[in-house]
This record gives C-alpha cells, sequence and structure tokens, in this order.
C-alpha cells in the first residue's frame, strides 16, 4: 500500500530526516512553480543517472515499464575495463528487446579513472576500524559520507539535459537517480533532505524553475516510499537478470563479496527473500561455476573424457 502525504512525513521521521529543512526547501521550490516534483507523463522523457548497480537499472525498468517514459540513461565510465559498461551492455540488450518503442541508447561519458578510483581506494586502504568513526548512535547504523551519489553526479545529468533539450523536438526537465528509501541511514547524499536541496540547486544554477532532480523509489508526489529490498523484490518481480548488475567498491571483474556495497548486496537479496545468483570471489558460487567452465573446456578439447 502505498503511502498518504501524511504517511510519508512519518516514513521520513522515522528515517531521521531533517523535516524542517526539507519544507523550507519545497516552500521555495514552489515559490518558483506549481508543483515540487511531478514525474512527466506518459510518453514523456527523463535523463537516468545510470551506475550499473541494482537500483539504477531496476529505476530503468521502472521507468520504461510502469511510467510509460522514454529513458535517456547517462553512464559516466571511469575506463576501458569498467565492469559497469558490461552491465550497460547486457542490460540495454534486454529493454531494447523490451520496450523498442521507449528505448534510448545509453549515452556514455568517459571521466578519468583517477576521480573514479579515489573513493574506492580510500575504501580499500580504510583500517578495518574506520567505520567507527561513522557510527551513528541515533539510529545504530554507519553513516559513510564519501559512500554514494553527491552532487558532481546531479550536475552531469544536468549537462546530458541541457543537450538532449537542444537535439530533441521538446525540452527535457527531469533528472532520476536510484536512491532508495533507506539509503539516507547509510549516505548523507542520498537522503531526502539532499535530493530536494539538489534540486533547488540545480533549478537556480540553471535559471531554469522547470528542472527536477530525484527518484523515483523516493518520493512523496508518487508515494513510494521503497527500501532497496523492495526495489530488488520489483526488479525480480519484472522477471529482470538481477545477478548481471554490479555493485563492488573494489572495481574487479567479479564482486569481491566482503566491500560495504557486496554486503549491502548480500543483505539486500536476503532481505527480499530473493535467491542471490552474484558471483562472489570469496563465496563458493564463483568457485563452482570455475569447475564448470572448466569441465566444459575438457570436453571440448577431449570429448572423449
Amino acid at each position: 500500500m502505498k503511502p498518504t502525504h501524511t504517511g510519508f512525513y512519518k516514513h521520513l521521521v522515522r528515517q531521521h530526516e531533517d523535516i524542517s529543512l526539507i519544507r523550507s526547501t519545497e516552500t521555495m521550490i514552489r515559490s518558483l512553480r506549481k508543483d515540487v516534483f511531478r514525474l512527466p507523463d506518459a510518453g514523456g522523457s527523463a535523463v537516468l543517472l545510470l551506475s550499473g548497480g541494482l537500483d539504477s537499472v531496476i529505476a530503468w525498468e521502472m521507468l520504461l515499464g510502469q511510467y510509460r517514459l522514454h529513458v535517456y540513461p547517462l553512464v559516466v565510465s571511469h575506463g576501458l575495463l569498467d565492469p559497469q559498461d558490461e552491465v550497460v551492455r547486457k542490460f540495454r540488450t534486454v529493454f531494447r528487446k523490451k520496450y523498442a518503442d521507449r528505448y534510448h541508447e545509453p549515452y556514455i561519458v568517459r571521466a578519468p579513472a583517477s576521480h573514479g578510483n579515489f573513493h574506492t581506494k580510500i575504501l580499500n586502504d580504510a583500517p578495518p576500524d574506520m567505520l567507527l568513526k561513522y557510527f551513528d548512535p541515533a539510529n545504530q547504523t554507519v553513516k559513510v559520507p564519501f559512500w554514494g551519489a553527491n552532487v558532481f553526479t546531479a550536475y552531469r545529468g544536468y549537462m546530458y539535459l541541457q543537450y538532449l533539450t537542444f537535439t530533441l523536438p521538446s525540452p527535457v526537465t527531469t533528472i532520476i537517480y536510484g536512491a532508495t528509501a533507506d539509503d539516507g541511514l547509510f549516505i548523507p547524499s542520498q537522503t531526502y533532505a539532499f535530493m530536494r536541496l539538489t534540486m533547488l540547486m540545480l533549478m537556480k544554477f540553471s535559471g531554469n524553475p522547470a528542472l527536477q532532480f530525484g527518484s523515483v523509489f523516493y518520493e512523496e508526489s508518487l508515494r513510494n516510499f521503497m527500501t532497496k529490498a523492495d526495489v530488488l523484490l520489483y526488479g525480480h518481480r519484472a522477471a529482470l537478470p538481477l545477478f548481471k548488475t554490479y555493485s563492488c567498491d573494489r572495481r574487479g571483474i567479479f564482486h569481491c563479496g566482503t566491500c560495504l556495497s557486496c554486503r549491502s548486496r548480500q543483505y539486500c537479496f536476503d532481505r527480499a527473500g530473493v535467491t542471490d545468483q552474484t558471483l562472489y570471489t570469496d563465496g563458493e558460487s564463483l568457485k563452482k561455476r570455475l569447475k564448470q567452465v572448466w569441465q566444459q573446456t575438457i570436453k571440448i578439447i577431449k570429448p572423449e573424457l
């Protein structure tokens, strides 16, 4: 059941959101336009910030399938061997076939590898007790300030939106990314307050009062308040090959199984009650798969075996 307006804000309170900041920001937005956020009607267009992780890929499915939008994904790749590139290749085949009338090819931007690897290096090099410094006793969670989306992500979405506005017959004013309702408990830059502040910043920065920024999973006007487990279950019910998404902080060929993002991924599969077919280098699933590949290879080389 979707939460009512009052129910939505009760959820926000329970998530320890800054309600006064949200309300004051929304008041400023309403001084510039009628609605704080309104997803385009069916047939409209939106930019999707696509990382290749579970959330952004499922947002791609929801925008195309449930809301019937023309989706223009933006991918910021950090090198020729970036694992997310393979994810994008796999899922664009899925969505091109499934939603041919609304599908649009992802626009891939190559950013310096050093920029993409910076937070990964911090996570890898940090001492084991580092996370204790970010423990929030108020809600018994760990808040990691450099984990997740930031203002640079939104700015890139705005630049692509401007490009589309100049190349399409109708202006594009909406940027979507895959924040979930419980992300803000762990990632300050994915709170609801952050999304509202970022939208106001982009409106003032661009001088365009129609510009929108937000999440399809976490939006009062849509009555959506979906946790990561809810989002994963949505993708499972849509028959998406979720194991093909990529979430690992260490950016290897396979998921490491031990970093923060891998642990979060495993937790969400477990919470949603969905079998996790992801290959983790620290788990038996990868060993079993490598054994199968080896046995198949031997049969090709020596059919008599």
